[in-house]
């Protein structure tokens, strides 16, 4: 399972930045925002989202849990 993790990180982390080094040299001399821009800067803030929301669900039934094992 680690092994998955790790190998779906790397492809992940591969296109990212095959994408930035893409996006650098082809709007490097653009002076205005493209949409590729804003979907940069936006798509990292909904998967941190995306995978935050999650992560708090279960430490609060933790810290739940903890609180009534402490009565």
């Amino acid at each position: 399972m680690r092994m998955v993790i790790l190998w779906s990180c790397a492809i992940v982390a591969a296109a990212v930045f095959g994408v930035m080094i893409h996006s650098i040299a082809s709007f490097r001399a653009n002076g205005r925002y493209s949409l590729v821009e804003v979907l940069w800067a936006l798509v990292p803030i909904a998967i941190f989202i995306g995978a935050a929301l999650p992560a708090v669900k279960v430490i609060g039934a933790q810290d739940v849990r903890i609180a009534e094992a402490a009565k």
